[in-house]
């Protein structure tokens, strides 16, 4: 059993403006004194979020953001040292709750020979401050090069060889922002996806962030025909089930036919049964 004390280094992208600044301090607050170093990668110039980095004696490196997520964060991921043993990692938006339960955790990690973390992701909330949607995100990982970053957008680990994984029960993190950042990532999230399909046209996921895109910017007739190409395209009878509920959304606020909703009725049905 390996008794060194495991090292874990937090790593986070983070976009060079003023609000951003204030967002990046309350992440780092909520984490200060539970991780060993932070390490910040800016994509653009900003003398604020440079004075929240050197606040928390941040490591700070600058990358330049090329609308792709995956891209950015290997980079900032390759600037950990090999001195830390797990790297973490957040956006400037969430804060992390349970935070002085990290070091015992990755102890027991180190112990039990897990390279993986998966935490709660409590991402948004109704007026009441109740969470509406919950994730699950690995959040902590071996410093090992045993995952990468994939995915220009919504972007996820791939396992460069087998790994183990453990629920960590005792640490959330919580989705904090405002409404005028989200309408910002909402915009920027749409220009890369339909850009996604345009270099992927014949992948089903691109499709399916095509069809989001245009979901979120309330263009129904497009988005419902892109849910469709999805549909005969996908593999996974749950992603069909899902494309399927937002076409049933979609085609319950227009004025269709009932013979129309009644097939679309028997096909989520038959979705469902398998």
């Amino acid at each position: 059993m390996d008794k060194k004390v495991p090292k874990i280094a937090w790593a986070m992208i983070v976009k060079g403006d003023d609000r951003e600044a204030l967002l990046l301090d309350r992440c780092l607050k909520s984490l200060k004194g539970h991780v060993d170093k932070f390490f910040i990668t800016i994509t653009q110039k900003n003398k604020k979020v440079e004075y929240v980095c050197k606040k928390y004696k941040a490591n700070v490196s600058f990358f330049e953001w090329m609308n792709d997520f995956s891209r950015a964060r290997n980079f900032n991921f390759s600037t950990v040292t090999s001195e830390y043993d797990f790297i973490g990692w957040s956006d400037a938006d969430d804060i992390v709750k349970g935070s002085e339960n990290i070091r015992e955790i990755v102890k027991k990690m180190q112990e039990m020979k897990i390279d993986a973390g998966v935490m709660h992701y409590l991402y948004d909330f109704d007026e009441y401050g109740r969470c509406t949607v919950k994730h699950l995100k690995t959040r902590i990982v071996k410093n090992d090069g045993c995952v990468k970053w994939v995915g220009k957008l919504h972007e996820d680990f791939q396992e460069t060889r087998n790994i183990s994984q453990y629920m960590i029960d005792d640490v959330e993190i919580i989705h904090l922002t405002d409404e005028k950042r989200a309408k910002q990532s909402s915009d920027r999230n749409s220009e890369i996806a339909l850009q996604e399909e345009i270099d992927n046209p014949d992948d089903p996921r691109s499709i399916w962030l095509s069809a989001n895109a245009y979901m979120s910017k309330n263009d129904t007739k497009n988005a419902c025909k892109k849910y469709k190409e999805f549909i005969e395209l996908s593999n996974s009878d749950e992603e069909k089930y899902i494309a399927l509920l937002n076409i049933a959304e979609i085609e319950n606020s227009s004025e269709r036919s009932e013979e129309h909703t009644s097939e679309l009725q028997s096909r989520l049905h038959l979705v469902c049964r398998l």
